[in-house]
C-alpha cells in the first residue's frame, strides 16, 4: 500500500456555475456532475476518493444524506459558509467544511486533511476486509458488498476433509491446500464474479447480475473441475472434495449457509430450496425454541412421574421423573418434540433445573425413591453435584433415594470430567442408573469403574423378547454382566402381562412400562 498524497486525491464535484474554488489546482483527477442522481451509483462513487459539494447547489444534502447511507466511509468535503446549511451539512455525516474554497492555504489544509483520512482508511480496509492467508476479502468485505446489491447471487464452497489435512499434514501444509484451493476456484470465475475467503474452510462466490441459471452453470463447472483435477501442494497431488452451497434473491448468507450444510450431508450441489427438508426442520427448531422460552418463563415445565416395580414382590418402591410442556391450551408435549430444540438453543440445564427442583420439591415428606435424567449440557455445565446436594439440604432428603439416570454414551465419555462429576454424585450418596444401555458400544470397563447401582435395559431389546432371539441372547448377556458388578437391572419398556412375566422369569429386578403404569402429574 502507497500512501496517498493530497495531491492526487481523486475527486468528483457536484457545484453550481457559480463556484470558485482553488481544490482543483492541488489535485489531479477531478470530475465534475451535475445532478444529485448520478452520484447515486455506489460504482460510479468508488472510481473515486473524495466527494466535494457545493453549500449552494439545491441538490447538495440531498446528495451527502444519499452518499452516507450508501457508502459512510466515503470522504466528503462542504464548501461554504451559511451557518445553518453548515450545520445540517455536519448532522448529515459531512468529514470536513471549506469555508472559503478559494483561500489555497485553507485548500490544501483541508486536502491533508482528506488523504490522512484515506491513508487510515486504505490500512483499515487492509486489515478489516482482507484475508492474510490468501489474500482474498474476507467475510467483513462479503457481508459489505451484499449490503449494498440488489440483484446478486452466491455460491459458497467448502473444502472437504479439512480436519483430516490439519491432524495429518499440519497447519502449514494444510494453509498451503487452502491457498491452492483458492486459486484454483479463481481459474474458473466469470467476468462478473468476486472470490471471498468466508470462513476457516470456506469460500464464497459473489455474482454480479447473474445471467439466467448462471449460479447454477458455475456450480456444476467447478464441481466437475475438482473431480477431474488434482491440486498440487509440496510436490504431490491431492483430489479435492468441493461440497457447494448456491443461493440467490435476499437473505444470501444464511440461504446458502443452509444450502451448504446440505451438501455436506452428501448432495455435493444444493441450490437453496424453501421447500427443503432441513429448511422445514429449521421452522421447526424455530417455533420449539419459543415454546420452550414461554414455558420457562410461564412456569409450564411440568414433571409427570412413572412408576417402577420391583419384580421380587411386585411392589412400586421408586419413580422417574419425566419432563412436559403444557401449552396454554392444555396440550401436553413429550420431551422427544422439543428436547432436540433445547439442546441446539442452550436450554437444557434450565429445563434439568426446573425438574429437579420439581421433584425435590414432589417427594418431600415422602418415602419413594425417584430417578432424574440428567444430560450431556449438565456435565459440561459442571453444576450437577453442588445443585444435587444444595436441593437434599433444603428439602431434607436423603441423597440414598435419589437415582442419577445418565445416559450409556455419556457415561463412556471420558474427557470433560463426566467420570469424575459421576463418581463425586456416588460419593454424595446419589444412586447411579445407567439408562438404554445395550443401544450403544458398551464401555464395560468403563461401567467397571462406574460401579452403577442400575442397569436400565434398552426398550428396544426388551421389546423383541417375544419373539426375538438375538434380543433375548443380548438381555442375558446384560443381565449377567450386571450381577457380576452387583448392579439391579429394569427392563424398560414392559408393555404387556407376558412381557412382564418374561421379564420376571429372566430375573430382571425392575419393571417399567405402560403396563405396570403410565407417567401422572400425581401418583401418591
Amino acid at each position: 500500500m502507497q500512501d496517498k498524497n493530497y495531491t492526487n486525491i481523486r475527486t468528483l464535484n457536484l457545484e453550481t456555475s457559480s463556484f470558485k474554488s482553488s481544490l482543483k489546482s492541488f489535485t489531479q483527477e477531478n470530475r465534475i456532475f451535475t445532478s444529485g442522481l448520478t452520484i447515486e451509483s455506489n460504482l460510479y462513487l468508488k472510481n473515486y476518493d473524495c466527494l466535494v459539494l457545493d453549500i449552494e447547489h439545491p441538490e447538495s444534502m440531498e446528495v451527502l444524506k444519499n452518499i452516507k447511507e450508501i457508502s459512510e466511509e466515503t470522504y466528503t468535503i462542504v464548501c461554504g459558509n451559511e451557518p445553518e446549511k453548515i450545520t445540517k451539512a455536519l448532522s448529515l455525516g459531512a468529514d470536513s467544511i471549506l469555508l472559503n474554497p478559494e483561500d489555497e492555504k485553507e485548500c490544501e489544509r483541508t486536502l491533508h486533511k482528506a488523504s490522512a483520512y484515506l491513508n487510515m482508511q486504505e490500512v483499515f480496509n487492509d486489515t478489516y476486509y482482507l484475508d492474510n492467508l490468501t489474500s482474498c476479502p474476507n467475510l467483513c468485505a462479503l457481508q459489505n458488498k451484499i449490503t449494498l446489491a440488489n440483484t446478486n447471487a452466491i455460491l459458497k464452497l467448502s473444502l472437504g476433509n479439512f480436519k483430516v489435512y490439519q491432524i495429518y499434514y499440519g497447519v502449514d501444509v494444510t494453509n498451503k491446500i487452502l491457498i491452492e484451493f483458492g486459486n484454483a476456484i479463481r481459474l474458473n470465475l466469470p467476468g462478473n464474479a468476486e472470490l471471498f475467503r468466508s470462513c476457516e474452510d470456506e469460500f464464497s462466490i459473489l455474482l454480479k447480475n447473474p445471467s439466467p441459471s448462471q449460479e447454477d452453470i458455475l456450480s456444476k463447472q467447478l464441481k466437475a473441475f475438482f473431480d477431474l483435477t488434482p491440486i498440487e501442494v509440496d510436490g504431490f497431488l491431492l483430489k479435492i472434495k468441493a461440497d457447494i452451497g448456491v443461493a440467490n434473491g435476499t437473505k444470501l448468507l444464511q440461504k446458502v449457509d443452509i444450502a451448504l450444510l446440505e451438501a455436506k450431508e452428501g448432495y455435493s450441489i444444493v441450490h437453496y430450496n424453501e421447500d427443503s427438508i432441513f429448511i422445514k426442520e429449521q421452522s421447526n427448531h424455530i417455533r420449539w425454541v419459543k415454546v420452550i422460552q414461554d414455558a420457562l418463563n410461564e412456569d409450564r415445565i411440568e414433571v409427570y412421574y412413572q412408576p417402577i416395580m420391583n419384580n421380587k414382590d411386585n411392589s412400586i418402591t421408586k419413580y422417574e421423573s419425566l419432563c412436559r410442556i403444557i401449552d396454554e391450551d392444555g396440550t401436553v408435549h413429550m420431551p422427544n418434540n422439543f428436547l432436540p430444540a433445547a439442546s441446539i438453543a442452550g436450554r437444557m440445564c434450565d429445563i434439568s433445573k426446573v425438574v429437579i427442583d420439581k421433584s425435590f420439591k414432589y417427594f418431600k415428606g415422602k418415602s419413594h425413591s425417584f430417578s432424574i435424567n440428567v444430560t450431556r449440557e449438565d456435565f459440561l455445565a459442571e453444576y450437577l453435584v453442588d445443585y444435587i446436594s444444595y436441593k437434599c439440604d433444603i428439602y431434607n432428603i436423603k441423597p440414598e433415594r435419589i437415582y442419577i439416570e445418565v445416559l450409556e454414551n455419556i457415561s463412556t465419555e471420558s474427557a470433560n470430567g463426566f467420570l469424575t462429576q459421576i463418581l463425586k454424585l456416588r460419593e454424595l450418596g446419589c444412586n447411579i442408573s445407567i439408562d438404554d444401555f445395550g443401544v450403544d458400544n458398551s464401555n464395560f470397563a468403563r461401567m467397571m469403574q462406574i460401579k452403577a447401582d442400575v442397569i436400565k435395559i434398552d426398550g428396544h431389546f426388551i421389546q423383541q423378547l417375544l419373539h426375538d432371539e438375538n434380543a433375548r441372547i443380548i438381555v442375558e448377556n446384560i443381565i449377567d454382566f450386571s450381577r457380576k458388578l452387583g448392579s439391579s437391572t429394569v427392563a424398560e419398556y414392559v408393555d404387556s402381562k407376558e412381557l412382564q412375566n418374561l421379564v420376571q422369569e429372566m430375573g430382571i429386578t425392575y419393571s417399567q412400562g405402560f403396563y405396570i403404569g403410565k407417567p401422572k402429574s400425581e401418583v401418591l
